[in-house]
């Protein structure tokens, strides 16, 4: 059975697809649709669109962020990428199916459910300072509940799924007949599905913010240093026109004064002559080290000498980190323009028009 293609939308696709508004972008959406039916492509979502296209909604627009949930969902079923910090770390998917919050997120998650499970069983049952103390231990709270059944019946108001509640996975975990790992495994399945996360978690003002706390400023941060990069190197740059013309000086007078030491004088020229100009790609490879972002060089160099770089970029270039995970990637045309000579990127994946996906994906699949 030939393998689908692997898609990966940018957020303005998605925001195009999920309002088709126009006859064209409805037949590209029905298209694209009717291409996953048939087997022939599958399309992935990763953190960042959790992030920036379903967002946390603003209030008045409850239903609209919920219907961008279920879209991304019907689209991408639950074909989630790792989250990035995994892939850097190399560290497995918790489950089969991967996971697009960091692993370490979903491990503090299972933590912050157990405290708020032995909140509600001191609400509950009334338990005296001793006993809530000895219930903070998992392994005296497991010797504690060894009997108990269906403790869900304490999980109301937790974020969690009746699937959940039916496998009764905090009843297993307390008594010790799962361990953490599976624990955190069924846990986890709670972020498969968009319209399931943003029921338990956007809805809920508690837990709204964690994606926003997750990455906040992170786009901010690299622009700012990518502003401060672009000032260096131009300050560089700067630096060494000076010196050139600062040293044609002194050896025309040299010249003048002494035409006899004109050998000496053209030695030292081509000694000079040898300084290396400011190569952006050359310095950013002491700050940018880790291969999987390497690519990140590329792009400000160019943006860098080019003076061609804006906070739009940010969110595009996070997307392209995922390139090599999928077999198809689409960018926008000033984006592609800026990346297509990328060496450590394989560029050949890219799709700079939304239209030609569809043409895209098929070639990709018949040459399978």
């Amino acid at each position: 059975m030939t393998v689908p293609v692997n898609v990966y939308l940018d957020n303005s696709d998605l925001s195009i697809l999920f309002k088709a508004k126009d006859d064209r972008a409805k037949a590209l959406r029905a298209e694209l649709f009717d291409l996953k039916d048939a087997g022939r492509a599958i399309y992935s979502f990763s953190f960042w669109h959790i992030v920036e296209f379903i967002q946390k909604p603003a209030p008045g627009y409850e239903k609209e962020h919920r219907a961008k949930a279920v879209f991304l969902s019907d689209l991408c079923d639950e074909n989630a990428l790792p989250h990035y910090l995994d892939l850097l770390d190399d560290a497995p998917p918790s489950i089969g199916r991967a996971i697009w919050l960091p692993q370490r997120t979903i491990d503090q998650i299972s933590i912050d459910l157990l405290s708020s499970f032995r909140r509600a069983v001191d609400r509950r049952e009334g338990l005296n300072r001793q006993q809530r103390r000895t219930l903070k231990s998992n392994a005296i709270s497991k010797r504690a509940f060894s009997n108990a059944h269906n403790l869900e019946r304490f999980s109301a108001g937790l974020p969690i799924t009746e699937k959940f509640k039916n496998e009764q996975s905090l009843t297993k975990f307390v008594r010790g007949e799962i361990d953490k790992k599976e624990f955190g495994r069924r846990l986890a399945e709670l972020f498969c599905s968009p319209p399931i996360f943003y029921d338990e978690w956007y809805s809920d003002t508690k837990t709204a913010g964690i994606l926003g706390d997750m990455s906040a400023g992170l786009g901010q941060r690299l622009f700012d240093a990518l502003t401060q990069g672009s000032a260096a190197l131009r300050k560089i740059t700067e630096l060494r026109k000076e010196m050139l013309t600062t040293k044609k000086t002194y050896y025309d007078q040299k010249r003048r004064l002494d035409p006899q030491l004109g050998a000496l004088v053209k030695f030292d020229e081509g000694v000079f002559r040898n300084i290396p100009k400011a190569d952006p790609e050359e310095m950013l490879k002491a700050i940018i080290v880790d291969e999987r972002l390497s690519y990140l060089r590329h792009y400000f160099a160019q943006a860098i000498l080019h003076q061609h770089f804006k906070p739009n970029d940010i969110g595009d270039l996070l997307h392209l980190f995922y390139t090599q995970d999928v077999d198809l990637m689409r960018c926008d045309r000033t984006m592609y323009a800026l990346m297509r000579n990328c060496p450590q990127l394989p560029t050949e994946r890219f799709v700079s028009l939304l239209d030609d996906l569809p043409f895209r994906i098929r070639t990709e699949f018949e040459a399978r």
